[in-house]
């Protein structure tokens, strides 16, 4: 897309004049509805996109979640490129969620940040408001100047006139720029023409964080607050039957104690508090204290007869629902039965939590009027908005939510129930409240990634056809199980089930459910290629050479052209680690290739693992993502994937066992250590696409990698976490 008309659309910017003299652009992008004019006359408060001092600074607001991956630096890097802007004379500010804010129109899940999706979701739209303003400063030079516009060209935060090095800075131009309209399409450059999109730059936020001056929500002080600390049933469904804080507010500094119950709406998405006990105090060390002096007696409910080692019983029984089912149940039986030889393996997984370095948090404050104001990192702070109305019966005007970034997000952020839990503790109490989670309350209240089993039944012929393909997946997350069914496979069982009375709560984990489907479909894929005597990299290229067929939902059966570039990316991994050289006993290579929406990553792991030595030695990842914005950050988010996706690999899970989750922190749940982080080579491969998102595609390929490597280094199949058992 190089133009797009918005000329039979209202003002696609309203402009106006901040206190300062500069130019501030309340940006209203059009969707498929109209767009909305916002009137905002406010300088200070940043709830337009972009401001333009007199001074020169350039402002750009962020709506997006800040956790680490680089969004605050890859948005405004969009935008500053097409406004020829002098990147040195920006500045970031993330935009609180407030009424302004909320009319900014920018698509579907503006304030949402996940799914790999903020840059590549955006990318046109961020470019239009660079292009606008672009188009803005030099209309008002040539205003000035009385010249016609096309003699006047923008460059590095100036408009010069033709042929000459008379120039002026967008802020000498700012004020006057605030007094004109445009209505249409500006031109969008073409990618020759950038000069800041495709190279490498240092995160805007890195010189705060390495100075200790980066500004979190455990950081802020609001006057008056009190601490608090919560003890939730520690059970799933459980409740409260009697509490006794004689002992407790006899803690130095503890104020008082209350009890919140369970939210209404209590599922993955609208999360709120469970059935809980709150110690409120002048401090968190006296809160904590507090809260070890309590006495609670709890009803467990039916759960605390359930462990997570049960899952295989549960799912084979009453408590399981088949949510998808794909394929030709009889052709399938009929060539299962007619089978040569039928290959079986099952694949499983455990409960999987965050562990965030840094714990959650949140401060509310709700006044007499059920007016709220909110201090927090939230991956979702309209999501988080939407519950609030919910449960305090109040309309988002009354909401006030100052967005804070946050140590890691990981999906974990997406649930608010620590906000919630905030919010309905400053209701109770008409206390202002930080309330803050020990690592403990984190790993055992985790919103965990599913348990998984995974169960493959393939019928083959004497001559290695796969006559039947048969797969079962049972999941602990209601997005199920999905496997990638091979393109010449002649048929096709694919059913999902999902277990219908959950024994603990379920979130979204660095790539969702995406790196299971591919961890069993990827190792089940290089089963198949020992099998038929093929070498695993080459026969994935064979099956991308198949011509289309009818399975929809496998990644792999796109269209030709739209195969091409996983085909692509294969071969330069295999490059890149020298595939089919000849390697000592006791080392391996293993390849996972995945299709992440339309990111296409492939790894290849080597692996020495004897008798008395198991190590991965070496990473390499080759990735496909279209036009890689800020490179520097590319690579940081595919290493980052990779050191996140090694720790169920090495360590494993949680398990729960009558109701509780065993582990609390990280001496149980351990996490990858520095000295396990093996040697990772990455490459970004040019392409003509725009860009496509980074922060998952390099999770799910790591796991199918090093399994398969520990196959061709020992013989032996694994097809569990953690790879070693203890």
């Amino acid at each position: 897309m190089n133009n797009v008309d918005f000329s039979t659309r209202r003002d696609f910017i309203k402009t106006s004049v901040s206190a300062s003299g500069g130019l501030i652009l309340t940006l209203s992008l059009p969707t498929n509805g109209s767009a909305q004019t916002i009137k905002n006359n406010d300088s200070y408060s940043i709830h337009s996109l972009v401001e333009i001092e007199k001074s020169g600074k350039i402002i750009i607001g962020l709506i997006k979640h800040e956790m680490g991956q680089g969004v605050d630096t890859g948005i405004p890097l969009i935008i500053a490129d097409e406004m020829d802007a002098n990147w040195d004379d920006v500045e970031v500010r993330t935009l609180d969620y407030d009424e302004h804010s909320r009319k900014l129109d920018f698509g579907p899940y503006p304030f949402s940040t996940g799914g790999s999706g903020s840059i590549e979701g955006n990318w046109h739209r961020y470019r239009i408001v660079g292009a606008y303003i672009r188009l803005l400063m030099r209309k008002a030079a040539a205003k000035q100047w009385e010249i016609d516009i096309r003699h006047c060209s923008n460059r590095n935060g100036f408009v010069f006139k033709q042929g000459s090095d008379v120039g002026l800075s967008y802020g000498e131009l700012a004020e006057s720029a605030a007094q004109l309209t445009y209505r249409g399409a500006p031109r969008l450059k073409n990618r020759n023409e950038f000069t800041l999109i495709g190279k490498s730059h240092n995160r805007v936020s890195s010189p705060s964080v390495v100075k200790g001056k980066y500004s979190y929500s455990i950081d802020e002080k609001v006057p008056g607050m009190l601490y608090a600390s919560m003890e939730r049933a520690p059970v799933k469904g459980g409740k409260i039957i009697s509490v006794d804080s004689t002992k407790a507010l006899k803690v130095p500094g503890v104020v008082d104690v209350v009890t919140i119950d369970a939210s209404p709406s209590y599922d993955m998405w609208m999360t709120g508090a469970k059935n809980s006990v709150a110690v409120l105090a002048k401090s968190n060390w006296s809160a904590m204290q507090g809260r070890k002096a309590l006495k609670i007696e709890w009803d467990h409910g039916p759960n605390v007869f359930r462990n997570s080692a049960d899952a295989r019983q549960e799912f084979s029984d009453k408590n399981k629902i088949t949510t998808r089912e794909r394929g030709e149940p009889e052709l399938f039986k009929n060539n299962l039965n007619k089978a040569d030889e039928i290959l079986t393996a099952e694949y499983s997984t455990p409960y999987v939590a965050h562990a965030l370095m840094e714990p959650l948090h949140a401060i509310a404050k709700v006044d007499s009027n059920n007016n709220v104001e909110v201090w927090a990192a939230s991956q979702d702070p309209k999501k988080t908005a939407d519950h609030i109305s919910e449960e305090l019966g109040i309309t988002h005007s009354k909401i006030l939510f100052h967005t804070r970034p946050s140590g890691g997000g990981f999906g974990r952020r997406y649930m608010f129930d620590y906000i919630i839990e905030a919010v309905l503790l400053a209701k109770k109490t008409r206390q202002t409240v930080s309330l803050l989670w020990t690592r403990e309350d984190e790993i055992q209240h985790a919103r965990f990634h599913p348990q998984r089993l995974d169960k493959f039944e393939i019928g083959l012929s004497k001559k290695g056809e796969i006559l039947a393909f048969g797969f079962d997946g049972y999941a602990t997350h209601p997005w199920g199980a999905r496997a990638t069914v091979p393109i010449h496979a002649k048929s096709q069982r694919n059913r999902s089930n999902v277990l219908k009375d959950l024994l603990v709560d379920y979130g979204s984990w660095r790539s969702v459910v995406r790196h299971l489907n591919f961890f069993s479909s990827e190792c089940i894929i290089d089963e198949l290629a020992h099998k038929l005597d093929k070498d695993p990299l080459k026969y994935r290229l064979e099956l991308l050479e198949w011509p289309d067929w009818r399975h929809e939902d496998d990644p792999l059966k796109q269209r030709a052209d739209a195969r091409l570039p996983l085909k692509k990316v294969i071969v330069a991994a295999g490059k890149m680690a020298h595939w089919g050289r000849r390697l000592k006993k006791g080392v391996g290579l293993g390849i996972g290739a995945v299709k992440y929406k339309d990111t296409y990553c492939v790894q290849i792991a080597e692996v020495e693992a004897t008798e008395k030595k198991f190590e991965i030695k070496k990473i390499w990842c080759a990735i496909e993502c279209g036009l890689a914005v800020n490179p520097n950050q590319v690579k940081a988010q595919i290493e980052g994937s990779i050191i996140w996706a090694l720790s169920p690999i090495l360590h494993g899970g949680v398990d729960v066992k009558n109701g509780r989750v065993v582990q609390s922190n990280f001496d149980d749940h351990k996490k990858i250590r520095i000295h396990e982080i093996p040697e990772i080579e990455i490459q970004i491969l040019e392409s003509h696409r725009d860009p496509f998102g980074v922060g998952e595609p390099a999770v799910p390929p790591l796991a199918p990698a090093v399994y398969n490597a520990y196959f061709a280094a020992t013989g032996k199949r694994v097809r569990s976490m953690p790879l070693i058992q203890p």
